[in-house]
């Protein structure tokens, strides 16, 4: 029988994105022991950067007991004197762009350089020796410390689990081999697949025991409880979110279909792309709700300071930008306008009504069928933009102000939709994973849905079921 561990790392590789899958299941682990120690190792210098300044997953993971190291938690005496001084001027995001740089802005970047030569972040597993690590699990990536914690994992061997970043991939094959060392899937690794049509266990079949089809816990519904659509305030003006993916240069084209980078870069806008969205955005907002407030929350990925220059010539009247997570924002928010990104499944998993405008994007996700009827399915998918975002915008706020039983019927709809193909339980299938050491689940055990995959392992009914009727 497998020891549960006391001392547990998730290692963050990247960006806060991935937090939308972990903070339910480190919440989780705490609820389940709050004996255990949870520790979060991020890639960064600070944090802060990692979060863009947001508090809500630092405060989340303060309330639950669950400690952050960064880099500048790693530096030795005397340069840890640095780290109250320099931890609130990081705060800007590392890939934001600085159209003017200042001496100040010089100053501070090569002060965080000389910080960050000098962190030790190969004494952070070591000093933590966790006997479970989660690891945010990405082909490629630059955070700091990346190859240290490798190096470490490689040579300590503790069972690790590489979380995925997001609710789905870009298709059911679509295997990240372990991006150190010379094995794609360590003997001590643990795959984990978020997506129940998911089949990366046959890209590496030597290893098929060690992937599990766990679901997304961003979209359990005890999760989701916390943070409820909020109700229609008379009194303020509509809110819209949209949601935006990162974008190129100007002048910076997407490779061609045929070019095997295809398949990194489809999810990415060109400059002109980008100006076309914000176009119908703000040409729809302008016809169905010129008084509305506009929030941008782009990609985590995306250079903030460039896309502010762009939203402020798109001519809309009033419109600020965000880098929080989605769920604090769905109580502040009626409609969401999104392009494809898997966090759009969040809002209208709460019934939030979230219209998913067509772009190239689409055409690419379209060609795995699964993922074709995930979104497609959604009841304000928008395939002409330039002909239908306006009026399904106007037919939508109008029912809003009227209470129009049509409009809960759809995203009621949209609710249904989205649990056929994630179902309920992940979180408790993620902890259960990690303190019990329990063998691979069956999609098909999970859910009727004729996208589900055999996968690798077949008769863990009874497991299922257990997991099931507990959350």
């Amino acid at each position: 029988m497998a020891v549960q561990p006391s001392r547990i790392v998730f290692i963050c590789t990247k960006d806060g994105a991935t937090f939308d899958f972990s903070a339910p299941l480190l919440v989780g682990l705490r609820r389940h022991d709050t004996g255990i120690q949870l520790t979060v190792v991020m890639c960064a210098l600070s944090a802060a950067q990692v979060f863009r300044g947001d508090r809500f997953y630092p405060h989340l993971l303060r309330r639950h007991g669950i400690a952050v190291v960064d880099g500048l938690a790693a530096l030795p005496w005397p340069w840890r004197l640095c780290a109250p001084l320099v931890r609130p001027l990081l705060r800007r995001s590392r890939r934001d762009g600085h159209r003017s740089p200042t001496r100040w802005r010089r100053a501070l970047s090569r002060l965080e350089r000389f910080l960050n030569a000098r962190a030790r972040y190969a004494d952070l597993l070591p000093g933590l020796q966790p006997q479970a690590v989660l690891l945010d699990h990405r082909a490629g990536g630059t955070g700091y410390g990346r190859e240290a914690h490798a190096a470490w994992l490689l040579a300590a061997k503790v069972p690790t689990y590489l979380l995925p970043h997001a609710a789905n991939h870009g298709g059911p094959e679509d295997f990240a081999p372990f991006p150190h060392g010379n094995d794609p899937l360590p003997s001590w690794a643990h795959y984990w697949m978020p997506f129940i049509a998911d089949a990366h266990w046959r890209m590496c079949t030597d290893r098929r025991e060690a992937f599990r089809y766990v679901g997304y816990p961003g979209l359990d519904s005890g999760w989701l409880k916390g943070f409820p659509k909020g109700r229609r305030q008379p009194d303020r003006p509509l809110r819209i979110l949209v949601l935006l993916r990162a974008f190129l240069p100007p002048g910076r084209k997407v490779v061609a279909a045929s070019d095997p980078a295809y398949h990194s870069e489809a999810y990415l806008l060109e400059y002109e792309e980008l100006r076309a969205i914000l176009r119908q955005v703000s040409d729809a907002i302008a016809t169905a709700a010129p008084d509305a407030e506009i929030v941008f929350k782009p990609h985590p990925s995306t250079d903030f300071v460039a896309f502010a220059a762009e939203a402020a010539a798109a001519g809309i009247r009033r419109w600020s930008l965000t880098g929080a997570p989605i769920y604090p924002l769905l109580s502040q928010t009626d409609v969401v306008v999104s392009l494809y990104s898997t966090i759009l499944l969040v809002p209208a998993a709460v019934g939030v009504p979230t219209l998913l405008v067509h772009n190239r994007t689409m055409d690419y996700v379209a060609q795995w069928p699964a993922l074709r009827d995930v979104y497609r399915g959604l009841q304000f998918y928008v395939a002409d933009p330039d002909r239908d975002l306006s009026r399904l915008m106007s037919r939508i706020l109008v029912a809003i102000g009227e209470g129009d039983r049509w409009l809960a019927e759809a995203c009621r709809a949209d609710r249904e939709h989205i649990r056929t193909f994630f179902p309920d339980g992940a979180t408790a299938r993620c902890v259960d994973a990690v303190l019990a050491g329990t063998p691979a689940v069956s999609a098909t055990a999970l859910s009727a849905s004729p996208y589900a995959d055999p996968g690798p392992s077949e008769g863990a009914d009874d497991e299922t079921a257990r997991l099931l009727g507990a959350s």
